[in-house]
């Protein structure tokens, strides 16, 4: 009887320590899935910043880059807003519609 609990206290601790060690490598495998996941996000970037095109993109967006024979034209927004008035006095809504209306299909 002695023998017979022995071994099974001896597989019970085997099958506890597989049971541990498949967790593990479950565990183990889910980051390595997603660490390459992040590798082929991080080549796709790679390969976006080795692009001439999109570095020419950035470049022009962010830093102003104009080309020497290109001509760069800046196009402000005006301040002026339909129905707003000159004098000061603010507009009641309905009036600053009406006059919105009117600048959007142009009477």
């Amino acid at each position: 009887m002695v023998v017979a609990t022995w071994l099974g206290l001896l597989a019970f601790g085997t099958w506890r320590a597989q049971q541990t060690a498949d967790r593990q490598v479950r565990e183990l495998e889910a980051k390595i899935s997603d660490v390459q996941r992040e590798n082929n996000k991080l080549e796709s970037v790679r390969g976006q910043y080795q692009n001439p095109a999109y570095l020419e993109k950035q470049a022009r967006a962010k830093l102003n880059y104009k080309a020497p024979d290109e001509t760069v034209v800046f196009v402000y927004p005006d301040d002026k807003k339909p129905g707003s008035s000159d004098s000061g006095v603010s507009l009641p809504n309905w009036r600053k519609w009406v006059a919105w209306l009117k600048e959007f299909i142009k009477f």
